[in-house]
């Protein structure tokens, strides 16, 4: 139990801090040896209740405001994404997902199509092929990036998949300068999607909000308008989050280019 105890004070120390911190800085503040720390972080990163940068900072996760909601008997998509989906879905027409940052994957939490909640699309992530794949990556730490390119396969799931690690590399710098990503018929030959990430505090993405529809109804000045659409709605999804952080962590720790 003592242990126990330490890791809650860890994580609550570094929700009242409400900046990133180093490993250095959290065990000073706790007076933990680095390497406890550093074990508890790890554990925490595993279930999405920290998050760290390309600078190694330590901030809390999205798995903490899930807890805090949770605490609160609140399960259901949150209300404010729900509403911003049916926004740009009743420009668009398109079917709209949101996506959870996970450990090693996207967890898809709630699809609409104009004013109706539909079923999520499930299964695994094409991460160099999927528009939420390189969106994601695009505000991930490269390290992760890197870890891909090098450990994973990259399958040719249609004649237009990107395999080449280079230019699969390519497609992700494209996405964050842009601030959206397209699949153009790379994972089904019937289908585009374009996607946004979701950026929390520290600049790193914890979500994505995709937009799909049939090939031939997402010509380039729809993609445009579509791109503004989601980039506005993730940037409010993500302002959400940053507001969150000044109140519901410590309740849980108490209890523009077209083209893919």
């Amino acid at each position: 139990m003592q242990s126990l105890s330490r890791a809650l004070g860890l994580l609550d120390s570094l929700a009242r801090q409400g900046q990133p911190s180093t490993l250095a800085e959290l065990a000073e503040r706790t007076g933990l040896h680095k390497s406890t720390v550093h074990r508890m972080l790890a554990a925490f990163l595993e279930h999405d209740l920290v998050r760290h940068d390309d600078a190694h900072r330590y901030t809390i996760g999205v798995g903490a405001f899930e807890l805090a909601r949770a605490a609160n008997c609140d399960v259901d998509p949150d209300p404010a994404i729900t509403r911003a989906l049916e926004a740009v879905s009743a420009r668009s027409g398109a079917v709209v997902t949101y996506f959870r940052g996970r450990p090693e994957h996207l967890e898809p939490v709630v699809a609409v199509r104009a004013r109706d909640v539909v079923a999520v699309r499930e299964g695994p992530v094409h991460w160099h092929a999927s528009a939420i794949g390189k969106a994601f990556l695009s505000m991930r730490p490269k390290a992760e990036l890197d870890r891909l390119l090098v450990h994973a396969s990259l399958p040719a799931l249609t004649a237009r998949t990107l395999t080449d690690p280079f230019r699969v590399r390519q497609a992700v710098t494209r996405a964050r300068m842009r601030g959206y990503a397209v699949e153009d018929r790379e994972v089904t030959a019937d289908r585009r999607a374009i996607a946004a990430p979701v950026v929390a505090q520290g600049g790193m993405a914890v979500g994505v909000i995709e937009a799909v529809l049939p090939a031939g109804q997402l010509g380039p000045d729809r993609l445009r308008t579509l791109a503004v659409a989601l980039i506005g709605c993730a940037e409010e999804l993500a302002s959400t989050f940053v507001d969150r952080r000044n109140t519901a962590p410590l309740v849980a720790l108490s209890a523009p280019g077209v083209g893919a």
